[in-house]
């Protein structure tokens, strides 16, 4: 087992990078994965979750895990 402690930030407090995969968390729907795409019209953030469908209620956003692995090597792409 690997522990992994997540940080847990209050979206009035602070706002993750536009287009990078977050934890999102609401009420209704607990945590799951999603991204912040800009604001809506009437200046609030506009979340989203993975499958890009509007996510509303969210009140807290943490960066992903990184998962058990702690040696991992970057992925090599063929050309």
């Amino acid at each position: 087992m690997t522990p992994e402690t997540i940080t847990w930030r209050e979206v009035a407090s602070s706002l993750p990078d536009a287009d990078t995969n977050v934890m999102l968390f609401c009420e209704e729907l607990g945590a799951f994965e999603g991204f912040l795409d800009g604001e809506k019209d009437d200046g609030t953030p506009q979340w989203r979750d993975v499958t890009a469908l509007p996510a509303d209620g969210i009140t807290h956003w943490s960066e992903m895990p990184q998962g058990p692995i702690t040696n991992r090597q970057p992925l090599a792409i063929a050309a």
